[in-house]
């Protein structure tokens, strides 16, 4: 069993781009652009003025630089690379204080009021997954991503939609799941739900 890597690998990664460079990349040119508009739909619909949104593994800001275009207000990110957080910064400075160096396990940023979590390319890196969910307050909408696909971070993987229902139904409501084709028989499974 593959065990979660720790910041020095992602800091390593962001640092060099990561795969196709995509680090470095606007949001609209990277193979996630697709699974973050499908997110932003979910926001709209839900009021964005009315969204407070924390960010768990927000890497180096390009959903939070598609968010602050779209017009959000209320936003936090955190990640526990700070290689990661420095290009967030860099990338949309009217945000610089909105980032912050964060351990997912260990952050009291959840004692926030927020109506929704976003959890993208997260849950498939860390060993405890459902320890992160757990410290969610009940009621907060969650907007989650995980792969069908291995790769050198990955703990795990999903290849449909039940196996999303049996390994997360116990702690969220899953209201909706949304394959996205990534290229190559790869998938991204993007889930709307409400923490329970």
């Amino acid at each position: 069993m593959k065990k979660e890597l720790d910041e020095q690998f992602y800091n390593a990664a962001f640092k060099s781009g990561g795969y196709n460079q995509a680090y470095f990349k606007h949001y609209s040119q990277i193979e996630y652009f697709h699974s973050w508009k499908v997110a932003c739909d979910w926001l709209i619909k839900d009021g964005l003025d009315q969204v407070q949104l924390l960010d768990i593994g927000c890497g180096p800001g390009q959903f939070a630089h598609m968010l602050y275009d779209l017009g959000l207000k209320s936003y936090i990110g955190f990640d526990f690379s700070d290689e990661a957080i420095s290009q967030a910064q860099q990338r949309v400075p009217e945000w610089k204080d909105h980032f912050f160096i964060q351990n997912a396990y260990l952050t009291e940023l959840y004692e926030l009021n927020t109506t929704h979590v976003s959890i993208f390319e997260v849950l498939e890196h860390i060993d405890y997954d459902l320890d992160v969910l757990a410290k969610i307050k009940s009621g907060t909408t969650v907007l989650a991503s995980v792969p069908n696909f291995d790769s050198k971070g990955h703990v795990r993987t999903f290849q449909n939609e039940n196996e999303i229902q049996k390994h997360y139904g116990n702690i969220l409501d899953i209201q909706q799941i949304i394959p996205i084709p990534m290229g190559r028989n790869h998938i991204i499974f993007m889930f709307k739900s409400i923490k329970k």
